[in-house]
């Protein structure tokens, strides 16, 4: 009874969506191969603004993988799920490209942010019956090798928050609100806003001691807990937050934030 479930709700989905060519829905979501490699996950005792939840470990990651270079954005948003949740999508927000959508508002390139971890889930339920490629939220591992890029730094461009407004939108640069994607400076590996404008729900649950006790090859973060990860900071965040190692959380279906958004990975390997 509850495969024959499944496959009446596969197929509400499929007649309710919006309609794709083969190949089209994920030309809609440009992404970035991530190299196989190894690095050092959490920070140095010695970083400013250092939490006890950071502990510096190896971490090798195996296999590589694709990551989205945005942020997911309002438009990829309300194309499969054709409704917007974001805080932010008036025209008053986004004068400059403001679009209603079968009703919808949007600004298209914002990050879309108001999002409970839960609802994700939502969002790829129907992208994946869509989509040719599986996408998935990236461990919180995958975060973080992704967005040091080959570096060992406490920003993701150096030491020091000098510069980080070339490459982040955060507290000293925005108007109390997030941004286009894609306007700040992308890092090594071609990720744009890795740093700042939402803050990125992970798979992960969050374990203030993980980092003690994980495995070393491709982490997938506790098996239960009560939150789950988020990285990068937001629009609001000041600059210590937008450190790399830097751990927040919420729970999963939580009052949701204008602060929240996420960006998917894919794995070149079914």
């Amino acid at each position: 009874m509850w495969f024959l479930k499944l496959i009446g709700i596969s197929l509400l989905l499929l007649i309710s969506s919006p309609s794709f060519s083969e190949g089209s829905l994920d030309s809609l979501f440009e992404s970035v191969r991530i190299p196989k490699g190894k690095f050092w996950m959490g920070s140095p005792r010695k970083e400013q603004g250092r939490y006890k939840d950071e502990k510096r470990h190896r971490v090798y990651i195996t296999k590589p993988y694709f990551m989205l270079k945005t942020e997911v954005t309002q438009f990829q948003w309300v194309k499969i799920m054709g409704f917007n949740p974001s805080y932010f999508q008036e025209r008053s927000d986004c004068p400059h490209n403001h679009q209603i959508i079968d009703g919808v508002h949007l600004c298209p390139k914002m990050p879309v942010e108001n999002i409970k971890w839960i609802k994700i889930q939502d969002f790829l339920h129907k992208l994946n019956i869509l989509s040719k490629r599986q996408y998935r939220l990236p461990t919180e591992a995958e975060w973080e090798y992704a967005a040091r890029a080959g570096n060992d730094m406490t920003f993701i461009h150096s030491n020091s928050h000098y510069n980080l407004k070339e490459y982040a939108w955060f507290d000293d640069n925005t108007d109390n609100k997030p941004k286009d994607v894609a306007t700040k400076r992308p890092n090594n590996f071609g990720l744009y806003d890795m740093s700042g404008n939402v803050w990125e729900w992970v798979q992960d649950w969050y374990d203030d001691r993980y980092f003690n006790r994980g495995p070393i090859r491709n982490p997938q973060g506790p098996r239960n807990g009560k939150v789950k990860v988020l990285r990068g900071g937001s629009w609001y965040s000041p600059s210590f937050i937008l450190r790399v190692a830097h751990r927040g959380y919420s729970a999963i279906n939580d009052t949701p934030s204008y602060q929240q958004g996420f960006r998917l990975v894919y794995d070149t390997e079914p």
